[in-house]
């Protein structure tokens, strides 16, 4: 008998309940050791942020909510490179959409826009 099936009293493990304790490590290890908001990464943000906002009130920043930038302008200073090459900024605008779906802020429709404080909301829950 395998010690797996041992500890469960003779049964196999339940395959749900293990795939949950392991995705719950994971994200534990992520947001202790490996965090994907750091503070120096935040900070460097904000002041991406700002510096993008002050170019777009140049142009057409009126059609956009205050402090919003388009999504791909915020995909891009939101994730290094390396990350870009492993979600593509159209897999990041569904992420974000349904992201922010979860935090319910309902976006118009074909709203392509993204406020600060929700790009650090939405790194700060990629654990």
């Amino acid at each position: 008998m395998r010690r797996a099936e041992a500890a469960a009293g003779g049964r196999p493990p339940d395959e749900a309940v293990v795939g949950r304790h392991i995705g719950a490590v994971v994200d534990r290890w992520y947001r202790e050791e490996s965090p994907l908001l750091t503070a120096e990464r935040e900070q460097q943000l904000r002041a991406g942020w700002e510096a993008a906002l002050a170019r777009l009130s140049l142009l057409a920043s009126a059609a956009m909510p205050e402090g919003h930038l388009p999504l791909r302008e915020a995909w891009e200073l939101m994730l290094t490179c390396e990350e870009r090459g492993e979600l593509p900024a159209d897999e990041f605008a569904a992420d974000v959409g349904e992201f922010l779906g979860r935090a319910g802020a309902a976006a118009a429709p074909g709203a392509a826009t993204l406020g600060l404080a929700q790009a650090l909301a939405y790194l700060q829950e990629q654990a």
